[in-house]
């Protein structure tokens, strides 16, 4: 009797939790001919609310957004943690494109921004393009034009009696235009080595950001994930689109 009481409260909670899609959200018809289209025009009405965070469904503040460390390491060579950061330039992303398939379980996703504006205390040690680099200090990023391809496999589980979307896998991949770097502090405050190391940076970007890449798409691709895991955690399947 009691184990039965036990799962019965257990059902009820998740039952409560689970939440419509906020107002924000226009829904669209899953048998509309155009719902891609719907689904990105629907979605870019709703980024600045979803950007400025909802407290409700626990998705975070993206403007800007703030992290208390990120790890952007280059395998074993680099080692490069960047604390108390703080990105901006995610209010200016619009969705360029949007390709829903039920029957696949799969979603890609193009968002542009204008820039993705990176800064905070960095400590780095290691080789960057083969060449020895360490330092600590005050950095910024910043990357023009930015342009962002976001793909997901998704299952449908059940959870407490009712269905919810999951993310099985996912992927990014961020291109850019420019990449432009700044670390202060470069080898222990040698102002000549510092200053050469910097150039060396920006002349060569798109090298440098090339051996970023890896651990930069797999940021934003968990940075995306949360949002729309938290969504998905919160509403049922049957709750996202208009039948």
């Amino acid at each position: 009797m009691f184990l039965k009481l036990q799962l019965f409260l257990s059902a009820f909670i998740v039952l409560s939790s689970s939440l419509k899609l906020p107002s924000y959200i226009e829904l669209c018809k899953l048998s509309d001919p155009e719902l891609n289209e719907c689904m990105k025009n629907n979605g870019n009405a709703a980024l600045s609310s979803i950007l400025k965070g909802d407290k409700q469904y626990k998705v975070r503040s993206f403007i800007p957004l703030r992290s208390p460390e990120m790890n952007l390491n280059i395998g074993e060579s680099l080692k490069f943690t960047i604390k108390n950061a703080s990105m901006a330039g995610f209010e200016t992303s619009r969705i360029q494109k949007v390709r829903f398939d039920f029957n696949a379980k799969y979603v890609e996703l193009i968002m542009h921004f204008d820039y993705i504006h990176v800064e905070g205390n960095y400590e780095m040690n290691g080789e960057l393009l083969v060449i020895p680099i360490f330092g600590n200090g005050y950095m910024n990023v910043s990357l023009s034009q930015p342009v962002c391809t976001y793909t997901m496999d998704f299952e449908i589980i059940s959870k407490g009696g009712e269905k919810h979307y999951s993310i099985v896998k996912a992927d990014a991949d961020l291109r850019t235009r420019k990449v432009t770097f700044y670390f202060s502090n470069l080898f222990n405050g040698n102002e000549r080595l510092g200053n050469n190391m910097n150039q060396f940076i920006n002349d060569n970007w798109a090298d440098v950001y090339g051996e970023l890449k890896y651990s930069i798409n797999n940021l934003i691709k968990t940075l995306v994930n949360d949002v729309l895991e938290a969504y998905f955690d919160k509403v049922p399947v049957e709750d996202f689109f208009i039948s």
